[in-house]
């Protein structure tokens, strides 16, 4: 019997500080694909070692046998947080980054679903950073924490809307997610640069043992391409790129790459160097046209590149609220690419 053994590193995208959240997720998903294609495979066991790290044995109809190891290459501890304390001056530097006019201009014309979203969402930080303002306001003319008596001024509903608000965490996880967004690309108290140092260290961490592996397969979900594409970038620069990282298949899936692009331009030489890369042996991206948070990657289609376009079952009103979002990691085609069947 034939044993092919292989190596999914995942990126993860802009999500909780929950280590290991998505690659459970992927697994999850795994198990879920050969459960259902029993057409191909023969039988599987899920398994994970002392490390926690997911391991698949997997025996094909065709006779071969293949081990597939999931490595979570996490970050989102390093994000840093939004310092209410500073909310009045942070929340301008937001609002004028986002809402930049010749930024919005640049947006390409295939991100529909995902401009459709950035307006509804900067729309919202704009209204949520008046607000805020107006409560602070309002704050410190009453010298209280206690809701306002004369709740039938203007101000006072202000008040009352704003606090509701922010305490809702639907609206804090997605004001935290733009702050932590806005800080990686515009590299904030070093926060791309720490990021991508733990990317590379992790490859430095695995690498001693990719000589086990038959096939390595790099997963970037969502704003973990970007994660990714730096990295890679980087590498790529170094005197002796083997060194740090041995060649690989991209799988992408829900990048924003086109959308960073339009708001950072350096975003596009670094895409081209992982095109060029030739660590990278061939690139997929899957995208959905329903899915408000991704845009293809821009690059031009050949042999080793490649754009999937998939439907992922969700109304554009669900896609819209991000409920699609994570389902990449359920999708058939994307497992397919993912495990090389």
């Amino acid at each position: 019997m034939e044993t092919v053994h292989e190596l999914v590193m995942l990126v993860p995208g802009m999500a909780r500080s929950e280590r290991e959240r998505y690659a459970t997720r992927l697994s999850d998903g795994i198990e879920g694909f050969l459960e259902t294609h029993r057409e191909s495979v023969q039988s599987f066991r899920r398994r994970s070692d002392s490390s926690g790290r997911a391991q698949f044995d997997i025996r094909l109809c065709n006779g071969q046998q293949k081990l597939v190891d999931v490595v979570e290459i996490f970050w989102n501890d390093l994000r840093p947080p939004l310092e209410k304390s500073w909310i009045p001056f942070l929340g301008y530097s937001l609002v004028r980054y986002w809402l930049s006019l010749k930024q919005w201009k640049a947006i390409p014309k295939t991100s529909r679903p995902l401009q459709r979203a950035f307006c509804v969402g900067t729309c919202f930080l704009f209204v949520w950073y008046v607000l805020t303002l107006l409560a602070i306001l309002h704050f410190t003319q009453l010298l209280s924490l206690f809701l306002p008596t004369h709740t039938e001024s203007p101000i006072g509903w202000l008040w009352v809307g704003a606090t509701g608000l922010l305490a809702t965490g639907f609206v804090t996880s997605n004001i935290d997610a733009s702050y932590a967004a806005f800080c990686y690309l515009k590299n904030r108290e070093g926060f791309c640069d720490r990021v991508r140092r733990r990317v590379i260290n992790a490859f430095r961490e695995i690498g001693p043992q990719f000589a086990n592996y038959q096939s390595i397969t790099l997963l970037a979900h969502s704003f973990g391409s970007v994660v990714a594409v730096d990295a890679i970038a980087w590498i790529m620069a170094e005197p002796d790129p083997a060194s740090l990282l041995r060649a690989f298949k991209f799988v992408t899936a829900g990048s924003p790459l086109e959308f960073v692009m339009s708001r950072e331009p350096a975003y596009e030489k670094r895409i081209r160097q992982c095109v060029a890369s030739t660590l990278v042996e061939n690139w997929i991206d899957f995208y959905a046209l329903t899915d408000s948070l991704c845009s293809k990657v821009p690059f031009e289609a050949e042999r080793k590149r490649s754009h999937a376009g998939i439907n992922l079952g969700y109304t554009e009103i669900e896609a819209s609220l991000g409920f699609a979002h994570d389902y990449y990691f359920e999708h058939d085609e994307v497992l397919k690419a993912v495990l090389n069947l």
